[in-house]
């Protein structure tokens, strides 16, 4: 599993790069932890 990333280039090519999944677990703790503060 990962989080999935579209990028396009300026030739107006579509890429799509998939985040490492300990990268992509980082954005959600991070995420989960500011619904949490707030």
């Amino acid at each position: 599993m990962g989080i999935l990333t579209k990028e396009v280039t300026p030739e107006g090519v579509t890429m799509l790069q998939v985040l490492p999944l300990d990268k992509a677990l980082d954005q959600a703790h991070v995420r989960k932890f500011n619904e949490q503060r707030e």
